[in-house]
């Protein structure tokens, strides 16, 4: 807090300037009695002073606690979509494996990527492209379950971490998913029909750290993309053993389909 401690230092300088020429300086040069009442208007001044120092310190220090809560937010939030970011959710779902691991519950994750959006990017421009992630994770948070945590990865990648994972409460929600996204979006004056690629891994089965589960449910996606797209995955066994073989197949672009 750095003004505030300004804002005391002054007041105390204040303070003792008044105290210094009240009872040393004034009565020395001026050797004269002062009425009684003058006394007391002296001393108001200085709890008055007081008062409004201890005011100002109080409203600085409460301006700096908000501005550090807003700063700690921005930082654990996407600058476009306002979801939750990468680092942040890293944290948050090493904090779910722990109550995962303690209360001997499952947990689910989905790794999320959409089919075809660096197309709309090169057919429509960026501003398009940021249009459509905007929408996808409106569509995304009306989707999910009430409790369920939805965060962006970077670029078209999305996760959402399902807590607990009940009676298959993953794949319903990918079902689900698959589902919300047959409603196409409305981008850039044209209604298109985006689809998204799904990879499921669920703790302790897969994983126990956030990284490793991360990694399988991006490997279960990888092969959703590689044997055609809309649809969902569940993680194997050896997934956190294996890189991505090939790449996205962004690479081999199918036609956008606008409706």
């Amino acid at each position: 807090m750095r003004y505030p401690r300004y804002y005391l230092l002054g007041y105390f300088c204040l303070a003792s300037t008044y105290v210094v020429l009240a009872t040393q300086i004034l009565p020395r040069a001026y050797p004269v009695s002062f009425p009684h009442q003058a006394s007391h208007f002296g001393w108001l001044f200085v709890l008055l002073s007081s008062l409004y120092w201890l005011l100002a310190l109080y409203s600085e220090t409460q301006r700096q606690r908000r501005l550090q809560s807003r700063l700690e937010d921005d930082a654990g939030h996407d600058a476009l979509t306002g979801l939750i970011n990468r680092r942040a959710f890293i944290d948050i779902l090493e904090a779910a494996i722990h109550r995962s691991t303690r209360h001997r519950t499952r947990l689910g994750l989905a790794f999320i990527d959409l089919d075809g959006f660096k197309q709309i990017n090169d057919l429509y421009g960026h501003i398009a492209g940021d249009q459509l992630l905007l929408a996808v994770s409106a569509r995304l948070t009306q989707t999910i379950r009430k409790g369920d945590i939805v965060a962006r990865m970077g670029g078209d990648e999305f996760v959402v971490l399902v807590e607990p994972d009940q009676n298959e409460g993953s794949e319903i929600l990918a079902q689900r998913l698959t589902e919300a996204f047959r409603q196409p979006f409305q981008i850039a004056g044209k209604s298109l029909a985006v689809t998204m690629s799904i990879g499921l891994a669920f703790a302790p089965e897969h994983a126990r750290e956030a990284e490793l589960l991360i990694r399988c449910a991006d490997m279960a996606m990888y092969r959703v993309k590689n044997t055609g797209r809309n649809s969902y995955a569940l993680a194997e066994a050896n997934d956190k053993q294996q890189m991505p073989a090939v790449l996205k197949p962004e690479a081999q672009p199918q036609p956008i389909k606008e409706r």
